[in-house]
């Protein structure tokens, strides 16, 4: 009976241990679980006449308008970005490039979405997006676009990912960034604020310079000598995001004598005033949703953008009124 009663003990001690070590895997699960944000079904996340025609102006007047996506969790983001209005507006102010954040190696996936009879949906920038519905939207929304705009060539212009080979032999970078968030993605299904965490603790040591280099990506977009639209994190506008604090996708822009126009795109007023949302002086913010006090959902940062903004105001006035002309097409604030 005494031995009965230890191999009890034992039992017991063990089932306890079991069930401490399942709680808090089961409450890490749940504190790591990502915020699955969905849309609106009965919103377009389109920018409105105003924004369009700022952005039109704006791609007409510099070499490159610079596109910054502040979260890329954020669905509403993409969708603005990448609607049929944005990428018509750009197109009309004569950009036919299209540089989006993504590796060259899905340059062939960009070009398929041109097929109007298989009509392919594009999977890129899921990683990001926990909902379902969000991704689907997201990937109809851009294929659409790529068909119905010809005159734009959408690009896959992050070079920072061409050397896979250096990345995998970066033992760190591996260890500490990619592994780490390989498996966040496998047990949830994309990427989010816990995994994002987890980078900030771990990049100064793990090599983010592989990851944060616009060099490459920059030389890339030089060598399409009639610039165009970029579509990148806003970060990489930002010269405190940079490796260096110099190699900012903005400052080599305008080292190598070209003009841009950075404009930062915010899903609503409350992302960003968050921190992670921050970025140091873009030209002007765009507005998914426009905050109350400012209804055309633009804020201008650069007073020297406030001449743009307003010539974008009096040409949409005028089209309203059937008053508009060729002649402010072409005219410079």
């Amino acid at each position: 009976m005494p031995e009965t009663n230890n191999i009890l003990k034992r039992l017991l001690k063990k089932s306890k241990g079991l069930f401490i070590a399942g709680a808090l895997v089961f409450g890490l699960y749940h504190a790591m679980a990502p915020d699955v944000r969905e849309l609106d079904d009965n919103k377009s996340y389109a920018p409105n006449s105003i924004q369009q025609e700022f952005m039109r102006l704006a791609a007409q007047k510099y070499d490159y308008l610079a596109l910054g996506d502040t979260d890329h969790r954020r669905a509403e983001i993409d969708l603005f970005a990448l609607s049929q209005e944005t990428v018509g507006a750009v197109s009309a102010g004569g950009d036919d490039n299209y540089f989006l954040e993504t590796s060259e190696s899905r340059q062939g996936e960009l070009d398929a979405l041109r097929d109007k009879v298989n009509k392919k949906l594009y999977q890129g920038k899921h990683s990001w997006i926990c909902s379902k519905n969000a991704k689907d939207r997201m990937s109809a929304s851009f294929s659409k676009s790529v068909r119905d705009n010809e005159k734009i060539h959408f690009i896959a212009a992050d070079k920072r990912q061409a050397d896979d080979s250096a990345m995998k032999s970066n033992v760190k970078f591996s260890l500490l960034i990619n592994l780490p968030f390989s498996f966040y993605k496998a047990v949830y299904g994309c990427i989010d604020k816990p995994a994002l965490i987890l980078l900030n603790v771990m990049g100064d040591i793990g090599g983010m310079g592989v990851v944060t280099d616009d060099r490459p990506t920059t030389q890339f977009i030089l060598t399409h000598k009639e610039g165009g639209t970029i579509l990148f994190g806003a970060g990489h506008f930002n010269d405190r995001h940079s490796v260096t604090g110099k190699h900012s996708m903005a400052r080599l822009l305008k080292d190598a004598g070209k003009s841009i126009a950075v404009f930062n795109i915010y899903a609503d007023p409350e992302q960003r005033k968050s921190k992670a949302a921050r970025s140091r002086y873009p030209d002007a913010y765009l507005y998914v949703t426009p905050p109350p006090g400012e209804p055309d959902g633009v804020h201008i940062n650069n007073p020297a953008f406030q001449g743009l903004y307003k010539q974008a105001v009096e040409n949409v006035r005028q089209k309203e009124t059937g008053k508009f002309k060729v002649a402010a097409l072409n005219s410079t604030p």
